[in-house]
């Protein structure tokens, strides 16, 4: 497989073959950390059904952190705004830091959108968070296609976009940087 990739993925890392093998990497990568995902109703995601055009955002966060909290309604109206316009290829995976799946699930329905969770007491929880060596919630990363960080100031560039009513612009830019292919 790879002798018959290589080289055409040389010349053209937007190829089929190259995005095909980015898209099994990220999943690798999730499945590696151990995330199990699931859906906002609580139903396993497949991990393999992300696309190459998917752009994934881990949120870090916990109810019973205030600036989470101040956070959260934004994070969901900026995703209700881009999911009204069509714009359906982020992905949301709420890491929870909350203390308990109850406190977790109180907390997606109340303040979260239509996001995935790492399922809670994966050891997802704690490998996520020390992987990406996150400090403190509430906070929101990208990841590239590979699983690795491409942009740690997730929460600022939210908060700024929705601001300036520039969503579609940011989610482009966040596209740009993970190497999601247009959708």
């Amino acid at each position: 497989w790879l002798k018959i990739c290589y080289p055409s993925s040389i010349r053209n890392p937007q190829s089929p073959c190259i995005q095909g093998f980015l898209r099994f990497a990220m999943a690798g990568f999730l499945q590696k950390e151990q995330a199990a995902l699931q859906d906002a109703d609580g139903n396993d995601f497949d991990i393999g059904s992300l696309k190459d055009s998917d752009v994934i955002a881990l949120y870090f966060s916990a109810h019973w952190c205030p600036p989470c909290r101040g956070f959260t309604p934004v994070l969901k109206q900026f995703y209700e705004k881009l999911q009204a316009e069509g714009q359906t290829d982020l992905k949301v995976v709420f890491v929870s830091s909350d203390r308990s799946e109850k406190d977790m699930w109180s907390y997606m329905k109340e303040s979260h959108g239509k996001w995935l969770t790492a399922k809670f007491g994966g050891s997802a929880h704690s490998s996520l968070g020390e992987t990406f060596g996150i400090r403190g919630i509430p906070c929101l990363m990208v990841l590239d296609q590979a699983g690795n960080p491409c942009v740690s100031s997730g929460v600022q560039d939210v908060y700024a976009a929705m601001k300036a009513n520039t969503h579609k612009e940011l989610l482009a830019t966040w596209r740009q940087k993970s190497g999601a292919k247009a959708a």
